[in-house]
């Protein structure tokens, strides 16, 4: 019984769930993707402790971002899924052109309602920042496809996460005092609008821990071990 058992076992295929290993090596569009994340992030904080470093106007380009990565959470996942599936780098263009245009619909309503067009411009240049692993990295496997679908739900989680974690907890005010706050003109009632400090830190822990979670790497191949599941 036993020798049975030891033959099936050697003989056998693990399935990719039981014992695929991810490997997850830093590549130039991680890197592309992660980095100017992790500095933005770092920019809040310092906005946060020091307003004047950068210009107050950070305390009001926290608040839409924050309203804006609502949309850029499901038009990225959407936008890399259907990218991820094409076999040319021009097909995942296509996609996102087509796609981003779409979504650039529901921005135009965040820019008429706040009477800027930054939304607009940051929108772009943050999908493409964060698009940039899909466009540059090779495609990837099928295995790789699902995982994807699990960092868009991890960054929907961080986000919400984030947002409950800041409305919640009694973060103080440091350099954005009332005085600060007066200075940059946020229209509006509402907690983030009454106590902006608060958005500024969800920007600052947002965009770091997501920053830090794209650079790590994305996965990008996967081989069958026989031994124990390791997932990196």
């Amino acid at each position: 019984m036993k020798t049975t058992t030891a033959s099936s076992t050697s003989n056998s295929t693990p399935s990719p769930g039981a014992g695929a290993r991810y490997h997850r090596k830093p590549g130039l569009g991680s890197l592309v993707s992660g980095i100017p994340e992790i500095a933005l992030g770092i920019g809040f904080f310092i906005t946060w402790w020091q307003p004047d470093r950068l210009g107050t106007e950070w305390v009001s380009f926290a608040l839409e971002l924050m309203l804006l990565e609502f949309i850029l959470i499901h038009s990225s996942g959407f936008m890399g899924m259907k990218a991820r599936r094409a076999e040319t780098i021009w097909a995942r263009i296509g996609w996102f052109a087509g796609i981003g245009a779409f979504y650039s619909m529901f921005v135009l309503g965040i820019c008429l309602s706040l009477d800027t067009w930054r939304p607009m411009i940051a929108f772009w240049i943050i999908t493409v920042q964060r698009l940039a692993a899909d466009v540059l990295d090779p495609k990837p496997s099928e295995e790789t496809q699902a995982w994807f679908g699990i960092s868009v739900a991890s960054n929907a989680m961080l986000y919400l996460g984030g947002v409950f974690l800041t409305i919640l907890l009694p973060f103080p005010r440091w350099g954005i005092t009332r005085a600060v706050q007066s200075t940059v003109g946020i229209d509006g009632s509402g907690l983030w609008q009454d106590e902006p400090h608060r958005v500024v830190v969800l920007a600052g822990l947002y965009y770091l821990l997501r920053g830090w979670m794209t650079t790590e790497a994305w996965p990008r191949s996967v081989t069958m071990d026989a031994g124990k599941t390791s997932r990196r």
